[in-house]
């Protein structure tokens, strides 16, 4: 069995899911379509992108938001056309997974994706990453807003601070060395997040200002994220 570091391996966040969609409704708008110019190019150089993990959560919030993951598998087809996936990758397919990578990172970074209107679908990894594994680790180990002991669940809060973040595309990712990433901005953050974000964390402020809101994120999200204090809310 091949561990995710030797194949593509892709992290998606969904946000402003409504809260009464049905289930199977959100499995339908994270499986590829097959019919999409990407995915038909994708096949024709042997590969198909295959859904992982996905993670619905439905909290006291007016939305729900998710996670999904997404291998990168070569297939063939079988005798009576049905796509087959091999499920191996070997050195000598190096290059075409490269040329697939800028293939799926085109195909999961466009803003139609899940045919939901007002669902907002996103890559939520460096572009030039092709695999997010590393990404993610670095993300948990080293960001105090994911800290094991001070959060409720490091994977649902990991997944709604990457729904917020603004990514730098253009920053390199590098997974023996910090740099910035991107920036949250305080005018993603609906009302009631705040007072979610108190039972979410141990050190979210309980009645704070917006300096101590402002001095918690900016503290939390570091090195990866900046956060900015872009509107007047109540945090109350």
């Amino acid at each position: 069995t091949q561990s995710h570091g030797e194949l593509n391996y892709y992290h998606c966040t969904l946000a402003d899911i409504p809260f009464d969609l049905p289930m199977q409704q959100i499995v339908d708008m994270v499986t590829p379509k097959e019919d999409s110019e990407e995915l038909k190019a994708l096949l024709a150089l042997g590969y198909a992108l295959i859904p992982h993990q996905l993670h619905v959560f439905k909290e006291r919030l007016p939305k729900k938001f998710a996670m999904v993951n997404y291998f990168l598998l070569p297939v063939q087809r079988d005798e009576q056309g049905s796509i087959v996936v091999e499920g191996k990758v070997d050195a000598a397919t190096l290059e075409m997974r490269k040329e697939a990578h800028v293939i799926v990172t085109k195909y999961l970074s466009s803003v139609h994706v899940t045919g939901v209107e007002g669902v907002i679908f996103k890559l939520a990894q460096p572009f030039s990453l092709l695999n997010s594994v590393p990404f993610l680790e670095r993300l948990d180990a080293e960001i105090a807003m994911l800290n094991v002991e001070q959060c409720a669940d490091v994977k649902k809060l990991r997944t709604w601070v990457l729904t917020k973040a603004d990514l730098d595309q253009s920053a390199a990712f590098a997974a023996d060395s910090t740099q910035h990433l991107g920036s949250v901005s305080s005018s993603s953050i609906l009302p009631a997040e705040w007072a979610w974000l108190r039972t979410q964390h141990k050190q979210f402020p309980q009645t704070a200002t917006s300096d101590l809101i402002t001095t918690f994120f900016v503290r939390c999200l570091h090195p990866f994220f900046t956060y900015k204090d872009t509107v007047t809310v109540s945090h109350e």
